[in-house]
């Protein structure tokens, strides 16, 4: 991603994901073709976020936004032109500022044109009456938070949330519904995504890269004995299944959808779910109480095809005909097995999974950060998320 040319064209820049993790380093190559004989040549290799590489006009730095230093904010690293190797450690370049990056420079190397952005997430819950089809007044904020929130779910008894918050780590927390006893389930550099509740609420199952690429896990709504579940899965979303038996899990770099055993050995795991279609992946967001899966359809370009069920024991898919839907959503049913309510970029409706009508419930401001939406067990509120942002361009002179 984001390529870009050394100031005497010798090479290029660029950042990169590690194998099947979260894991994004800076490398440069040469910029005449001959990768095959002159592989790209690392310049970071850590567990921080490094990216938005931009070369110093004289090509003696190589500048980039890193969360290295604890937030995200501006490096640099001396490196040689030619080679692209670096010449010393990276070292900061701190502005004022708790997420900055893309920076540009003046002809003669001594001005720097860079973004600040803030990110703030609230959490909303809204009353809501499923068999009318209509909200109960107006959401009422869960809790605000001056970080991004990503992911979360709400507990089966309908008392917690559990969730993700990003910048400068993504960690899991749980708080109770009204915001209190908010704590820390994991403090580490490893992406903790996608949580979601056993059905007992004993446990928290989520993936997370901690161990080199993303793999299932599990943790006590504690914070107490995380455990690896899979073996080279490459998985995102677990889903679980209305009786905690079993999880069903895809992503982005998974040969395609696997259910598995809740209780099953860490093994590594080649057996999956039939494709919807040539090219095409099945993402499962939820599990209904008559074993049928809600999710999307994603070709191997990574478009989204549209919105489908699959029914676990007859291993058919059925396409929800909802019209001019192009756009990645989450999705979670409701308790007749028929209706689900759907969270895209304009907002929240509610859909037949039959007929595919469909009737907007809340218009949601912002951008939407992963699975940000979720229904309580007995239909009566859902939660979501509400991510706005501000920006900033500042200009700053560079010491030399």
């Amino acid at each position: 991603m984001q390529p870009a040319w050394s100031p005497h064209g010798q090479r290029i820049a660029f950042y990169a994901l590690r194998a099947n993790s979260g894991q994004r380093d800076i490398f440069t190559v040469l910029a005449d073709g001959a990768a095959a004989d002159a592989p790209p040549v690392e310049v970071t290799n850590d567990a921080a976020l490094d990216w938005t590489p931009v070369w110093s006009p004289d090509g003696d730095y190589l500048y980039f936004s890193s969360n290295r230093g604890g937030t995200m904010n501006l490096w640099r690293i001396s490196i040689d032109e030619a080679s692209g190797r670096p010449r010393g450690q990276p070292e900061p370049v701190t502005t004022p500022t708790a997420y900055g990056g893309r920076m540009s420079f003046s002809r003669d190397g001594l001005l720097m044109a860079y973004a600040s952005l803030d990110w703030r997430s609230t959490m909303l819950r809204q009353a809501f009456d499923p068999a009318r089809e209509q909200l109960l007044g107006p959401p009422t904020p869960i809790f605000k938070g001056s970080r991004p929130v990503r992911d979360h779910a709400i507990s089966p008894d309908g008392q917690w949330i559990v969730f993700t918050e990003t910048t400068p780590q993504e960690d899991l927390f749980v708080a109770r519904v009204d915001g209190r006893e908010y704590r820390r389930l994991t403090d580490d550099a490893s992406r903790d995504r996608g949580a979601v509740w056993a059905p007992d609420a004993q446990m928290i199952y989520f993936y997370s890269d901690r161990s080199g690429r993303y793999e299932l896990w599990k943790i006590r709504p504690d914070g107490s004995h995380p455990e690896v579940m899979t073996k080279g899965a490459n998985t995102n979303f677990p889903t679980v299944s209305p009786d905690g038996a079993r999880i069903a899990t895809a992503g982005v770099s998974a040969g395609g959808m696997q259910i598995r055993a809740a209780n099953a050995p860490v093994a590594a795991d080649n057996q999956y779910e039939p494709a919807p279609g040539p090219g095409q992946m099945f993402w499962p967001f939820s599990w209904s109480q008559a074993g049928r899966l809600l999710g999307i359809v994603v070709t191997k370009e990574g478009s989204v095809a549209g919105v489908t069920t699959y029914d676990v024991a007859t291993k058919q898919y059925r396409p929800v005909p909802v019209a001019d839907y192009r756009s990645y959503a989450v999705e979670q049913w409701l308790r007749d097995g028929r209706r689900f309510l759907i969270r895209n970029q304009a907002g929240i409706e509610v859909v037949d999974s039959v007929t595919g009508a469909r009737k907007m419930l809340t218009r949601v401001r912002g951008y939407m950060v992963g699975k940000s939406l979720s229904v309580s067990t007995d239909n009566s509120w859902y939660s979501y998320t509400e991510t706005g942002t501000e920006g900033d361009i500042w200009i700053a002179r560079i010491k030399k």
